[in-house]
């Protein structure tokens, strides 16, 4: 069983996760999350500082973008603050 299949089986409320995976990109992840029934508060953690693709992201639901290497108490507050926000579909804005 996939980690995206298990997300899907288990909905859990927040998920981390990687850009840059073997086989997979985590853009196609998130969207794939974000479109299920209850989708979880999505935080991005990634080596890659680019600015573009963070803001990107984030226009597409994700909930936070930390890069590496991480501040973990940073982390740490982006979980805890994940874990308050209703678990609820997304609705992508228009703007």
């Amino acid at each position: 069983m996939s980690a995206s299949h298990r997300v899907l089986v288990f909905t859990p409320h927040v998920v981390l996760l990687d850009i840059r995976m073997p086989g997979i990109d985590g853009h196609t992840v998130l969207d794939h999350l974000r479109g299920s029934p209850q989708p979880p508060t999505i935080i991005i953690v990634s080596g890659n500082h680019e600015e573009n693709e963070a803001r990107q992201l984030l226009q597409r639901g994700a909930f936070d973008y930390v890069t590496k290497p991480v501040d973990w108490g940073y982390l740490k507050r982006a979980i805890a603050a994940a874990a308050r926000t209703p678990h609820r579909p997304f609705r992508m804005s228009s703007s």
